[in-house]
């Protein structure tokens, strides 16, 4: 689909409560989240980790990894979007969770907004997902999936 883009990222030997991977739209440009996911791949013991969905309320200058954003449609332009991952220095300042899930670490979690319910990301008020609990270690890997819209 045309404007869709996906944004996966992995971090080796997760090990603490941090933020995972956000967003920040271009000015010129708004981000409505079509789907978000943490998974594990590595640590076949379960454990129960804790993920919210978040808008930030001050993104400061965190220290994170880049990721480039894979079109949908091999013909579309490159996101205008910025995502980073694995804030590992400066974390956000987050106002109340859009989502707060308790999930098994085998299993997964997954977000997808209810019908309706649209979750749109603003220049001015990126959105983050971010790990609550601190997780015994795992390699776990991220996806977020957005529609550009402007």
């Amino acid at each position: 689909m045309r404007g869709v883009y996906s944004a996966t990222a992995k971090i080796t030997g997760l090990s603490a409560a941090k933020t995972l991977i956000y967003i920040q739209p271009a000015t010129d440009k708004l981000a409505e989240l079509l789907y978000a996911s943490v998974t594990n791949a590595s640590n076949s013991t379960n454990q129960q980790f804790e993920c919210t969905l978040a808008r930030i309320t001050s993104l400061g200058t965190p220290t994170a990894t880049s990721v480039t954003p894979e079109p949908s449609e091999t013909a579309d332009q490159a996101a205008a979007s910025t995502v980073k991952a694995n804030v590992t220095a400066s974390e956000p300042t987050y106002g109340a969770a859009l989502s707060d899930e308790g999930a098994s670490s085998i299993g997964g979690w997954y977000w997808e907004p209810a019908a309706n319910r649209t979750v749109i990301a603003t220049n001015g008020k990126p959105i983050g997902v971010r790990m609550i609990s601190t997780p015994t270690s795992f390699d776990c890997c991220l996806t977020l999936v957005f529609r550009e819209i402007g």
